[in-house]
C-alpha cells in the first residue's frame, strides 16, 4: 500500500467527519486543526479517530473471511475498542465493569467487535513513543516490529475468554469489585465534576426546553428514573481527541432516590452525556425497544439494531476509564478478559445463533484467526500513521476542506 493511497483513504473519513467545521469558519478550522494535532500523538488516537477507515481496511484482508461468525449480522458496540470500558458504580464493591460508549451501533458482522477490540489492545501494547511528542522522526516509528508476542497473546486471550463465555457462560472473567477498585470506580460526586477543563468548550444549551421534554419522554418509560428533573443543560465542545469537533449535550439532573424518615424522597443529582439521534422516531420509542443489552445501568447507553446509536452515559472521571497508556501486563489482560465478556453477553443476548457457529469449531482455531488478523493489520497500521505524519495539521484541514 502506498502512502498517497493510505493518506487518500484517512482524508476521506476526515472530510465526512470534519470538513463542513473545517469550511465553515476560522475558528472551525482552527479546532480541527487542533484535533489533527492530538492525532498525531500516538497511533492509538489515530485509530481512534478512523473507525471507517479500519473497518473499509478490515473487511479488505483475506483474513476477515477466515474469522468466526464474520458471515453472522447482529448488534454491535460499533466502535468496540478497549478504551471504551470503564467503571460506574456507588463503590469499588458495587460498581460494574462495561462499556460506556456505544457510538456507531449497527447491525453488521459480529467479527467487527472482535477485531476492533484485538487490534486496540495490540496497538495499546506495542506504541513506542518518545517523550517529546513532536519528534515526528521518533514517531513514525512507533510500531516498528510490532504486533509483539504479548500482543498477539493478548489477542488470542480475548478470543478465548469470549469463545468460553458464549458457550458456557463462565469466560475466566476476573473479580469485578477488585477491578473496578483499581479503576476507580466510585461514581464521582457531582460537586467535584467541572466543565472547564482547557480542551473543553462549554457554554448553556440553547434548547433547554426542548430536552427537558425529551427527558419527560424517557422517564415516563423507564421506572428507574422516573420522576428525573432537568436541572441545567450544557453543550460541550472537545471531548477527547478523535471527538475533539463533535458537540456533545451534557445534563444535571435530579433524581427521586431514596427516603428520609418522615418518608420523603431524597433528591440526587448527576451528570450525563446525552446523544438523541435524529433517526430515532421518538426518544421514548428509541429507550423503550433499544435498550442497551450490555448494561443494567439505564444511563450507561443505548445499543441499537437500527442504527439509532449511543443516546446516554454516565459522565465519568478520567480515573474510572479504561487508558490505553496503560494496557499493558496484568492490567491489560483483565481489561481484555472483562471486555470479552460483555461482548459476548451482548452477541449471546441478541444473535444467539452465534453460539452454535462458534461450537462448530475449536476456540483454538478461532484464536488463531483473530491472531492472523492482528498480524496482519499492524502493518496497515502503520502506514497510515507515518502517512497521516507526513502533512501538518494546519496542511490537513486545508485538503479537508477543499
Amino acid at each position: 500500500m502506498s502512502k498517497h493511497d493510505a493518506l487518500s483513504r484517512i482524508l476521506r473519513t476526515f472530510s465526512v467527519d470534519d470538513g463542513e467545521l473545517a469550511r465553515r469558519s476560522r475558528e472551525g478550522a482552527r479546532k480541527v486543526a487542533q484535533k489533527y494535532a492530538k492525532l498525531r500523538r500516538s497511533p492509538y488516537k489515530l485509530f481512534r479517530a478512523t473507525n471507517p477507515t479500519f473497518i473499509g481496511d478490515l473487511e479488505a484482508m483475506p483474513e476477515w473471511w477466515r474469522l468466526a461468525c464474520h458471515e453472522i449480522v447482529g448488534p454491535l458496540l460499533g466502535d468496540g475498542h478497549p478504551e471504551n470500558l470503564g467503571a460506574v458504580g456507588a463503590s469499588a464493591a458495587t460498581a460494574q465493569v462495561d462499556c460506556t460508549d456505544f457510538d456507531v451501533v449497527v447491525s453488521a458482522p459480529l467479527a467487527r467487535d472482535l477485531a476492533r477490540a484485538v487490534c486496540g489492545f495490540a496497538l495499546a501494547e506495542d506504541q513506542r513513543l518518545p517523550r517529546d511528542h513532536d519528534d515526528d522522526r521518533a514517531l513514525a516509528h512507533a510500531l516498528d516490529g510490532a504486533p509483539s508476542q504479548a500482543a498477539l497473546d493478548r489477542a488470542r486471550l480475548f478470543a478465548l475468554t469470549w469463545g468460553e463465555r458464549l458457550l458456557t457462560g463462565q469466560g475466566g472473567m476476573p473479580g469485578a469489585a477488585a477491578f473496578a477498585e483499581a479503576l476507580a470506580a466510585v461514581d464521582t460526586p457531582i460537586a467535584d465534576l467541572t466543565l472547564d477543563e482547557s480542551t473543553h468548550a462549554v457554554e448553556p444549551h440553547p434548547g433547554e426546553p426542548a430536552l427537558d421534554e425529551a427527558l419527560a419522554s424517557y422517564a415516563a418509560t423507564t421506572p428507574a428514573v422516573r420522576g428525573a428533573k432537568l436541572v441545567h443543560a450544557w453543550l460541550l465542545s472537545g471531548k477527547g481527541a478523535s471527538s475533539f469537533c463533535t458537540e456533545r449535550t451534557i445534563l444535571r439532573l435530579a433524581l427521586a432516590e431514596g427516603t428520609t424518615d418522615s418518608g420523603h424522597l431524597l433528591p440526587r443529582e448527576i451528570l450525563v452525556e446525552w446523544k438523541p439521534q435524529p433517526d430515532a422516531r421518538t426518544v421514548a420509542e428509541a429507550y423503550r425497544d433499544r435498550r442497551s443489552p450490555a448494561t443494567r445501568d439505564p444511563f450507561l447507553g443505548l445499543a441499537s439494531i437500527a442504527g439509532v446509536g449511543h443516546v446516554a452515559q454516565r459522565w465519568m472521571a478520567d480515573a474510572q476509564k479504561v487508558k490505553s497508556k496503560d494496557l499493558r501486563g496484568q492490567h491489560a489482560d483483565d481489561v481484555a478478559q472483562l471486555m470479552a465478556v460483555r461482548m459476548a453477553d451482548l452477541h449471546r443476548r441478541f444473535t444467539p445463533s452465534v453460539i452454535e457457529r462458534v461450537r462448530g469449531q475449536p476456540l483454538e482455531t478461532i484464536a488463531d484467526a483473530l491472531v492472523d488478523l492482528v498480524t496482519a493489520f499492524t502493518p496497515v497500521m502503520a502506514a497510515e500513521w507515518r502517512a497521516f505524519l507526513a502533512l501538518t495539521p494546519d496542511e490537513l484541514v486545508k485538503k479537508v476542506a477543499e
